[in-house]
């Protein structure tokens, strides 16, 4: 049997401390059990507050060339990068790179950012996120096409840029987003839109409302729904949570054996989802391999 969607997972960002070789342990073993993507968070840091301590992850592209480097057949990417934090063209070098690396394994994601601290922290400009992020998507996407792009934007300006060495495939493009100027400005040109699962609750029919808000959306970009994939980042409790690891609970996690497991993500599929991402209570090498049951149960 066929499996029904595509499963990523995707590692910690900034649930607990990880070094190096722990991340490349987890990406190793989902290579090894056959899920289809790994994914690692785009951010800066995260202050203190009731949800958890000051803390924050290692930078997202590093880890992901290093991922690239030692894994042979999982794809990769980050969930997603926040064009906020690059000028575009470096943003774009950055995405090429690892994809060369990995040898077209790259969904390059975007998003325009949400957390206001750590852009303060770091003195980058809150104002205008939408507007900036047009500016930012346009050019990278022309870059990554192998445009030689001169653009003079109101936030962003480049003259005569090019990619070098030049990239040898267009990565994939996914937007991780619900908002309206985002959305119409990626839907035209993007592989796939990725949900949070908070933004849905958590729940198939929450997706499933985005997912329908999406194509209506798709639709007014002039392209047919099909064309663009759906994925949902899925909070899943697989365990009890350990007291030193932060998990975010804004919504109930999917919990319960690995065929229950299955069986919700099933639901996602039926409500739309190409791929279930999953944001584990405590991902490590050990409960990355421990879904090979919960694998086995989805192919049926």
């Amino acid at each position: 049997m066929t499996r029904p969607l595509a499963v990523g997972v995707q590692v910690p960002e900034a649930e607990r401390t990880v070094t190096w070789p722990e991340y490349a342990s987890m990406a190793r073993a989902a290579d090894a059990i056959g899920l289809d993507s790994i994914w690692m968070g785009d951010h800066l840091l995260y202050r203190a507050d009731d949800e958890g301590p000051e803390r924050g992850p290692f930078d997202a592209w590093a880890i992901l060339a290093g991922i690239a480097a030692v894994t042979e057949r999982v794809r990769l990417g980050p969930l997603v990068a926040c064009t906020a934090f690059l000028e575009p063209g470096i943003l774009a070098r950055k995405a090429a790179t690892v994809d060369a690396i990995s040898g077209g394994r790259l969904t390059l994601g975007v998003g325009a950012g949400w957390n206001r601290p750590e852009f303060e922290a770091f003195g980058l400009a809150w104002d205008h996120r939408a507007s900036r992020f047009e500016e930012a998507f346009t050019i990278v996407r022309r870059l990554l096409a192998g445009e030689r792009v001169t653009f003079e934007g109101r936030f962003h300006r480049t003259q005569d840029a090019v990619l070098l060495p030049a990239p040898e495939r267009v990565p994939r493009l996914m937007v991780g987003s619900l908002g309206d100027r985002v959305l119409a400005s990626t839907l035209p040109w993007v592989d796939a839109w990725n949900a949070w699962g908070p933004w849905c609750g958590n729940t198939p029919d929450g997706f499933a409302a985005a997912n329908d808000r999406v194509s209506s959306a798709v639709v007014a970009a002039g392209r047919d729904p099909a064309e663009v994939g759906r994925s949902i980042c899925v909070y899943t409790e697989i365990g009890p949570t350990p007291e030193d690891t932060w998990f975010e609970e804004d919504a109930p996690p999917l919990t319960g054996t690995p065929s229950e497991i299955a069986d919700g993500l099933q639901a996602f599929a039926e409500a739309g989802a190409d791929e279930a991402i999953l944001v584990l209570n405590v991902a490590t090498e050990a409960t990355i391999l421990g879904l090979a049951p919960m694998l086995a149960a989805l192919d049926g």
